[in-house]
């Protein structure tokens, strides 16, 4: 029964979390989308017997052997719902930095990620999401001349639970991997490898985040996951990092921003491997100065969560 209701209460808030980004009064207005130099597309692909849908950004700077950067959203959402709780910010930085950028939609607004206990849609129904994005790579690759080896990810929630499955099961495809609130499944509740090597990894999650706990423990979606910490060190142990990671403070707490921001990495000829920016009272958000989330989810912060990301795919 403290399970039932707890699952309900999880399905309840993502409901009013999307239903809210997609239009409802926030903690404060929602933002104009920013000009940018692209279009904003939509598309449809067949993958197997399915026909999946997508939201794309092609900044008019895109040219041949540019970067794809794949934005996966949370449980509930869509793409186009993701591109408004990311502040648009991916879009400003594709036009900087000359990526394209894709924001696919789940099936019935779920993935078929790691955790064989979650009772998502996708996971119950085995839709072939990993085939998804690789028929989404392979489409990008063919019409716009992507370079495959310069694929990134960043997904929230079960956005980015489907990203650590990519980082595990296609480490050779998927150059990186970011994740905002979202950690690894405990072994017991993985259905992906806990071991062997995988692509590089970045999480954001909050020390206050109502739904992923920061510590670790049952998650209100099914099954558990580790600890932000022990995720990241589990990484690192699968990818031989065994040298001791570099702590940083980015962010101190100010009259406007109450968070404060702490990074943990591991580093190898130069490059971040497996880092964690641990977002010190924030919640169950994607961090940005420009959208904000309900105040039942948490502090949003400013911290510009798809900047550090972009730098974290070494795209900057």
């Amino acid at each position: 029964m403290k399970k039932s209701i707890m699952n309900l209460f999880v399905i309840v808030s993502a409901c009013i979390c999307w239903a809210q980004a997609s239009g409802q009064p926030l903690q404060s207005p929602n933002p104009e989308p920013p000009r940018v130099t692209g279009k904003i597309q939509e598309g449809k692909i067949r993958v197997g017997d399915r026909e999946r849908s997508y939201v794309a950004y092609l900044p008019a700077s895109l040219s041949p052997g540019a970067a794809l950067v794949i934005v996966l959203h949370g449980s509930n959402m869509t793409g186009e719902r993701m591109r408004r709780a990311t502040g648009w910010i991916f879009e400003l930085l594709a036009d900087r930095r000359g990526f394209a950028l894709v924001y696919p939609n789940a099936h019935q607004g779920t993935w078929n990620e790691c955790r064989k206990d979650a009772s998502a849609s996708a996971r119950i129904a085995g839709i072939d999401d990993v085939g998804f994005v690789r028929a989404l790579i392979g489409s990008f690759t063919t019409e716009f001349k992507i370079d495959h080896k310069k694929v990134n990810v960043f997904g929230f929630s079960g956005g980015g639970h489907m990203g650590f499955r990519l980082a595990f099961e296609a480490p050779g495809e998927i150059a990186a991997v970011a994740a905002a609130g979202a950690s690894l499944p405990t072994p017991e509740s993985s259905s992906c490898p806990v071991d062997g090597k995988t692509s590089r990894i970045m999480l954001i999650n909050g020390s206050a985040d109502p739904i992923n706990p920061y510590d670790g423990g049952p998650h209100p979606a099914g099954g558990s996951v580790m600890s932000s910490q022990a995720s990241v060190m589990a990484v690192a142990k699968r990818n031989n990092m065994l040298a001791r990671p570099v702590e940083k403070v980015i962010q101190l707490p100010s009259k406007g921003d109450q968070t404060s921001v702490h990074l943990l990495t591991w580093q190898r000829g130069g490059q971040s491997v497996v880092a964690l920016y641990s977002i010190r009272g924030g919640g169950y958000v994607i961090p940005q100065p420009v959208f904000r989330f309900p105040e039942h989810l948490g502090v949003t912060g400013s911290f510009d969560t798809p900047s550090a990301a972009i730098t974290f795919f070494a795209l900057d």
